[in-house]
């Protein structure tokens, strides 16, 4: 059999246990599948995707020496920085058309944005990956889901006909809401959905709750929440559990990888996802943490050979867990996750905006930023600062300082200013989006119970 056709049939036989929502059935075997789809990643993008076969001769590392989980050490770390500064055909597998793969944009949480893209096939896997995480809370196929969060542009090379296909067979059946609307809509369009199982960023999800806590509100009642994206607080939960009367469980994800983890119904630490990715939690020497100790997050994502993400710095800070959880399943775990913490920004003309509707700004007009961190200042000010990958012109600026103050209103004041670089902050993500006027997150940067 020739090395396209196994992975090939790799890739096929993982959309189906994807799709079947199967589980390990023991550790051993979950090992032995992880590390043969680790070899097949790693020789992959060292002979056939450019930015990995150049750095990985600059460093003199050996892909045919990675042989499993613990050889990954000999490969070099990558951050969002190095993927950004070169071309982004280098970054895709050779003979990869991109106006046939399916194209995710990040969020900017670490203040940084890329272009992620898979195949359809990669991505139907990773969804179906993230429906046993759901299911592993009591969710089920025939539940009427609703989903929480900014809309998919679809986009070229994403064909959406299967998941219509089930969804008229009554499976998988998925009401989106838009995460950017006002909360009060949210929660009616909840009222008139009638959700099994609710979905969505954590910080949305909790503002919207207390709207119905508000409003005396007692229709939605979805058997459970998963909350993902933003750091779940004690808070947030409490007041999702009160509002909607049910059990909130956490996802950790990103937009690279699908679910990284997810909580264990019955010890509350996160199941580490690890058929689908290989989670690295690194002291600042580069050694493995041991159990308890906090570390910098490092991720291979094992179904991504379109646009491979290997040995991938995201910028958060994990606790390690166990090797193996208490509750008997096969998944390692992580004890807690510092991920993303954006605030909502309450404006003096009355507003309250999610600042991702300041970022889409950001990057549909400002393509020249590498880095950036919006914070809210007073009501009447916010201020934007930013690194460059080039010098901006005059114009640029004025073409987004324009865009952002229409945005903000004559209300609200818009100050930019162009630094040199960020305080990494401890190696922790930083605050991109912060609010110093209120915050869900003050006073919890350091001690998170969930999702990124």
């Amino acid at each position: 059999m020739s090395a396209d056709l196994a992975l090939a049939t790799d890739r096929l036989r993982s959309a189906a246990a994807a799709l079947a929502w199967s589980t390990p059935a023991s550790r051993d075997a979950l090992d032995r599948q992880r590390d043969d789809r680790l070899r097949r990643l790693v020789a992959h993008a060292a002979t056939r995707v450019p930015f990995y076969r150049d750095r990985y001769a600059r460093h003199g590392a050996d892909a045919s020496q990675v042989r499993g989980v613990t050889d990954l050490e000999r490969l070099p770390i990558v951050g969002k920085a190095d993927l950004q500064s070169c071309d982004e055909r280098d970054l895709l597998a050779d003979g990869a058309d991109p106006a046939r793969l399916v194209e995710r944009r990040t969020t900017g949480s670490t203040g940084q944005r890329l272009c992620i893209r898979r195949t359809w096939l990669e991505e139907r896997t990773l969804g179906a990956y993230r429906w046993r995480a759901l299911a592993s809370f009591g969710a089920r196929r025939r539940d009427r889901f609703a989903e929480v969060e900014e809309p998919l542009d679809a986009g070229s090379g994403d064909a959406t006909g299967l998941h219509a296909w089930l969804q008229r067979a009554g499976l998988y059946r998925q009401q989106r809401l838009d995460a950017l609307d006002e909360p009060e809509a949210i929660l009616a369009a909840l009222v008139a959905g009638q959700p099994d199982v609710l979905s969505g960023y954590a910080g949305v999800v909790a503002r919207v709750a207390r709207e119905a806590l508000a409003q005396g509100e007692t229709r939605v009642r979805p058997r459970l929440v998963a909350l993902h994206s933003d750091t779940l607080t004690t808070q947030m939960r409490a007041a999702v559990t009160e509002a909607f009367a049910t059990r909130v469980f956490a996802l950790y994800d990103c937009n690279e990888c699908n679910v990284v983890a997810w909580e264990c119904p019955e010890t509350g630490v996160f199941h580490t996802s690890d058929d689908t990715v290989i989670v690295e939690v690194l002291r600042p020497d580069g050694s493995a943490a041991a159990p308890g100790e906090s570390g910098e997050v490092v991720l291979t994502s094992l179904h991504s050979f379109a646009m491979p993400f290997v040995r991938y710095r995201i910028g958060d800070v994990l606790v390690q867990g166990d090797p193996h959880c208490t509750c008997g399943s096969a998944f390692a775990t992580i004890r807690a996750v510092q991920g993303r913490m954006f605030d909502y920004f309450p404006l003096a003309d009355g507003r309250t905006i999610h600042p991702y509707e300041l970022v889409n700004i950001l990057g549909e007009r400002a393509p020249w930023v590498a880095e950036y961190r919006l914070v809210q200042e007073r009501r009447d000010l916010v201020r934007l600062s930013y690194c460059a990958r080039e010098s901006p012109t005059e114009a640029q600026l004025d073409h987004l300082g324009t865009g952002l103050r229409d945005f903000l209103g004559p209300a609200v004041a818009l100050e930019v200013e162009a630094v040199d670089a960020f305080d990494s902050e401890g190696r922790a993500k930083t605050r991109v989006c912060r609010s110093r006027v209120a915050s869900d997150y003050d006073g919890t940067d350091d001690a998170s119970e969930g999702s990124r």
